[in-house]
């Protein structure tokens, strides 16, 4: 896939506005409130009708997703990462139907030349800018979801990706 500067985007880890298990609690808390002092028959019932009623508003993955961070690889041996939140001061509820809009928030200097790395090397250079940006743009109560990132990217050979791009770019220049 190409981002809008047609730069190869290797990876797209969300932020999430929660953890899963923080999620799961506050919805325990909310179906909660409709439960009082109820015996277990009546808990099941409830529960699962509640369940029902805002099973798409309890789906984690797809409704709590306030952002992400990309990797991308340039034709001129860049690697560049960019961060897309909502503007700052957006409060996110987890219970909200209301989505907004992402906006990329310029990350001025998150780049390097991978030219002259190894596989190997720009593998961990990645993983090193990749934890900076969590650390800097999804702080706690932010989660970034890593887990594919983490599964896939020892299993690709990014100057091989690199290499592509260029020969896609001299192909179509020609």
């Amino acid at each position: 896939m190409k981002n809008t500067f047609g730069d190869i985007v290797l990876f797209e880890i969300p932020i999430y506005s929660m953890t899963e298990e923080v999620f799961r609690k506050k919805w325990e808390q909310k179906i909660m409130q409709y439960l009082p002092q109820r015996d277990a028959t009546d808990f099941k019932k409830i529960n699962g009708f509640i369940h029902e009623l805002y099973r798409k508003k309890m789906l984690w993955q797809y409704n709590q997703i306030v952002g992400y961070i990309t990797v991308n690889a340039s034709k001129n041996n860049d690697i560049t990462f960019s961060i897309y939140r909502p503007p700052l001061g957006r409060k996110i509820r987890y219970d909200s139907p209301n989505k907004y809009l992402m906006e990329d928030w310029m990350c001025l200097g998150y780049h390097f030349y991978a030219e002259d790395y190894s596989d190997e090397d720009l593998i961990a250079e990645i993983k090193s800018w990749v934890s900076d940006m969590i650390n800097e743009y999804a702080k706690k109560p932010l989660y970034a979801d890593t887990s594919l990132f983490d599964a896939t990217i020892d299993c690709i050979n990014i100057k091989k990706l690199i290499e592509i791009r260029k020969s896609q770019d001299k192909g179509n220049n020609e």
